[in-house]
């Protein structure tokens, strides 16, 4: 063998034992990558299901007809009345504000907008009340909305969480 073949052979030894180091740290490098994914998602689910479940709790906690029961104090006026429901819906989503980090984009600007038209059908109801209203009066006027709109949007929101929470199995 002349010198020329024996460089050429530790060279294509040098390149076979290298090529072997690299699949064998990438083999280990994906492993461990997929286990670590596997952690983060054993960890995460929960954490996403809990979030869905809270946010439904709140769709549900703040639907007119909740509202007009759970939180009527017939010594208020409906002015009074109205204030105390925007706070509680108010306090409840800031209570559940980090949710938004384990649902889609999507779905909390669903949450969002339900907010908003349900503090605002409150003060549609309030509006058309006589000045000397009290909380049973706008209670009444909640429980009596025909169309029931936000209700309506109060359940295809909750559908649509479902629907996401569902899609994480």
């Amino acid at each position: 063998m002349n010198n020329f073949e024996i460089i050429s052979l530790i060279l294509y030894l040098f390149l076979f034992v290298s090529m072997m180091v690299i699949i064998f740290f990438g083999i280990d490098f994906l492993r461990n990558k997929k286990a670590s994914q596997s952690e983060t998602i054993r960890i995460i689910t929960p954490l996403r299901l809990q979030a869905y479940e809270r946010i439904i709790l709140y769709l549900e906690r703040i639907s007119p007809q909740d509202i007009a029961t759970r939180l009527l104090n017939p010594v208020l006026t409906a002015r009074e009345f109205q204030n105390t429901i925007i706070q509680s819906i108010n306090e409840e989503f800031n209570h559940n504000y980090t949710q938004q980090l384990y649902v889609s984009d999507e779905t909390w600007k669903k949450v969002l907008l339900v907010k908003e038209n349900v503090i605002r059908s409150v003060k549609i109801a309030f509006a058309t009340l006589p000045e000397k209203a009290t909380a049973s009066d706008l209670a009444s006027r909640l429980l009596e909305d025909k169309e029931q709109q936000v209700q309506k949007e109060i359940s295809q929101a909750i559908a649509y969480l479902k629907k996401e929470a569902q899609s994480l199995f």
